[in-house]
C-alpha cells in the first residue's frame, strides 16, 4: 500500500512541474506581447506624437518621423517573455 502511495505521489509532483512550466510559458507569452506593444509605443508612436501635439500647441508648423525595425521588436519581445517567464517560475516554484 504505501508504494502505491508513494507512486500516486510522484505521479502527481510530476503533473505539478508540467502546469507550473505550462502556465509559466503562457505568462512569459503574455510579457512577450506587452513588451512588443509597450516598444512599439515608445519607439513609434510617441516620437511621431508628441511633436504634432507639441506644434499644435505652439501653432508651428513641422514634421516628425519614426522608425522601427523588426529586429528590436523581437529582441524586446525575447526580453519580456524571458522575464514574465521567469517570473511566474519562481513565483510557483517557492508555494
Amino acid at each position: 500500500m504505501e508504494l502505491g502511495e508513494a507512486e500516486a505521489a510522484g505521479q502527481r509532483k510530476g503533473q505539478r512541474s508540467a502546469l507550473i512550466y505550462l502556465k509559466s510559458v503562457l505568462f512569459g507569452v503574455g510579457g512577450a506581447v506587452l513588451a512588443a506593444v509597450l516598444w512599439i509605443t515608445v519607439k513609434f508612436v510617441l516620437p511621431m506624437f508628441v511633436p504634432y501635439v507639441v506644434s499644435r500647441i505652439m501653432r508651428t508648423g513641422g514634421a516628425s518621423g519614426a522608425r522601427i525595425t523588426s529586429d528590436s521588436i523581437w529582441i524586446a519581445s525575447l526580453v519580456g517573455f524571458t522575464i514574465a517567464f521567469a517570473w511566474e517560475w519562481l513565483r510557483l516554484r517557492t508555494r
